[in-house]
């Protein structure tokens, strides 16, 4: 396993379409959800690990996906958004993560060996 910099990878503000997507974190709007949170791998380097936890108070949600998870989930949904009363899509409220984040992954190696190790704060 090759750690990497997740600033390589995302760097957008909050985006709770995603974090629902990823592991039904903050599913306001019932969206359809990869995985629940699986918490950290037991492989997981002790440097990723003391920084996963160095704050603990903020940091919650830990999981982890394999990118084949990312790339093989229906990102097209629509949902109404009832603090903005319209109707949205996932492809373009979560378009950076799948237009950006998902194809720089990719050349990491196969899908079912990437793993993506990730939380919220």
């Amino acid at each position: 396993m090759k750690p990497s910099d997740p600033t390589e990878f995302y760097s957008e503000d909050r985006n709770y379409d995603l974090f629902s997507i990823l592991s039904n974190t903050r599913n306001d709007h019932n969206l359809k959800f990869i995985s629940l949170p699986r918490g950290l791998p037991v492989d997981i380097s002790p440097e990723l690990r003391e920084i996963a936890f160095e704050n603990k108070e903020d940091f919650y949600d830990h999981s982890w996906l394999f990118l084949n998870e990312l790339v093989t989930f229906n990102w097209n949904e629509i949902y109404f958004c009832d603090q903005f009363q319209e109707h949205r899509n996932t492809l373009n409220t979560c378009s950076s993560f799948i237009n950006e984040t998902i194809p720089k992954l990719t050349k990491l190696g196969e899908p079912e060996d990437v793993r993506v190790i990730f939380w919220f704060g």
